[in-house]
């Protein structure tokens, strides 16, 4: 018998020498140093991705969002550097990423080395920071924290296929802030134009065979509306956003 309870003893001792004699206290997981020097890091400018063009080497237009602003300060095109970080949050976290997950809606912070003064200005980044998910990823217009130009009825539509357009909307102006003497306006569906159907719960992504006259939209426009800038007059602006309203 005190052979069996010298043997038990042995045993416990060894399990405490294994796993340590204090109890094991629950911590908490602090965020990540990447998390902290990022969020702390100075960047050029923070903005939104307004388009991702379709070529080999990637470019995004841009439109910078200055503090907390509802609209855009300055739009620019960007390029990237061959060896371009780019880091997506998540949480808490901050992921590595890459160019092939920048989407629009998205907002991103980013660092240059130069900015090259034009209309749009242009930049080559030499690290991105994106900051929430793309607009169709998330179901959130950019409407939803950018202020859209124009409410009003959508009048007429016809095909315009030229260059990026590929409609034509005629809109009777019911709304506009920016433009209160406006009545009546003409304005061009892009290829990267987001549509919306809001509906009781949010906000359903639609084709642009959803939109009829009659309706009452919204409009967010790709850049400034003005009256005969685009193409010799063929329309006052280009939509970057469009929320059928019901």
């Amino acid at each position: 018998m005190m052979k069996k309870l010298t043997m038990a003893k042995i045993l416990a001792l060894m399990v405490i020498l294994a796993f340590g004699c204090t109890p094991s206290q629950t911590q908490t997981s602090a965020p990540s140093p990447t998390f902290d020097i990022l969020s702390n890091h100075t960047w050029l400018m923070e903005g939104v991705v307004l388009n991702v063009l379709p070529y080999e080497s990637k470019l995004i237009d841009f439109g910078e969002i200055k503090e907390q602003s509802d609209e855009i300060s300055t739009p620019g095109r960007i390029s990237f550097t061959e060896d371009c970080l780019v880091w997506k949050v998540e949480g808490q976290e901050i992921q590595l990423a890459g160019l092939s997950d920048l989407a629009i809606g998205q907002r991103i912070k980013f660092n240059a080395e130069y900015i090259r003064e034009s209309h749009p200005f242009q930049a080559q980044a030499t690290e991105v920071l994106i900051l929430t998910p793309g607009a169709v990823e998330s179901s959130t217009p950019i409407s939803t924290f950018l202020s859209p130009e124009f409410t009003g009825t959508i009048t007429s539509i016809e095909e315009y296929v030229h260059i990026n357009t590929t409609k034509l909307i005629d809109l009777h102006v019911t709304s506009s802030p920016k433009y209160p003497d406006l009545n009546e306006t003409r304005l061009a569906l892009a290829y990267y134009t987001l549509l919306w159907q809001q509906t009781a719960t949010g906000y359903l992504s639609v084709t642009e065979d959803a939109l009829k006259p009659g309706q009452l939209v919204s409009v967010l426009l790709t850049d400034h509306w003005s009256k005969d800038i685009y193409d010799n007059g063929a329309f006052q602006g280009i939509i970057q956003e469009i929320i059928i309203i019901p």
